[in-house]
């Protein structure tokens, strides 16, 4: 998502970067939200999280309490949502964890993005499932190419193979999009 969201909203990356790899992708937060906070992906996703944000919280606790975050609140949370919205949206900058999803998911800049994208997401991931992906006809509207190449399986950046890893597929992929990308550059350089 920085990565995206960069080339969407800085005049240097979009002047300085000829392409960009998205891997795993939360298209939509607010999509994202609602799935990590859902049957199984609560107790296996969302508390873990929490917990070590809670860490996190602790480790910096002056920054936030000289943002108005006292330790206590932190301690009351218990959804990245509730995370999001008392810490990340107000260290931000933002009103609500609402105008923060909104600035952030990709799904809402599609027509921002002027660099080419090749995103990779997994059906099965639970932080990013198909239903907040975007559909052939926003991606086929956008002024740069974006490629969505999508997995039935591989979870969260689990893209692989062979059910030891041993061979991952993004490692491949990402290899083969920069080469390519690189060639094509090159090859304009020379027509110019």
């Amino acid at each position: 998502m920085i990565s995206f969201n960069t080339v969407c909203k800085s005049q240097v990356a979009k002047d300085n970067v000829s392409a960009v790899l998205c891997l795993s992708m939360p298209w939509n937060p607010f999509l994202a939200c609602k799935d990590i906070h859902s049957g199984i992906n609560y107790y296996l996703y969302n508390k873990p999280i929490v917990r070590d944000l809670k860490k996190l919280a602790v480790k910096h606790a002056r920054l936030l309490s000289s943002n108005g975050i006292s330790q206590q609140l932190v301690e009351q949370l218990r959804t990245i949502k509730a995370y999001d919205q008392t810490v990340v949206a107000r260290m931000g900058g933002y009103d609500s964890c609402e105008e923060y999803y909104t600035d952030s998911g990709p799904i809402f800049k599609l027509d921002q993005v002027e660099t080419p994208v090749l995103a990779v997401n997994a059906r099965d991931d639970p932080f990013s499932m198909p239903a907040g992906f975007p559909s052939e006809r926003e991606l086929s509207n956008c002024k740069s190419p974006i490629a969505l190449l999508e997995y039935n399986f591989g979870g969260h950046v689990g893209f692989s193979t062979n059910l030891n890893l041993s061979d991952m597929i993004t490692c491949r992929i990402a290899s083969d999009f920069f080469e390519n990308v690189l060639k094509y550059n090159q090859a304009t350089q020379l027509c110019d």
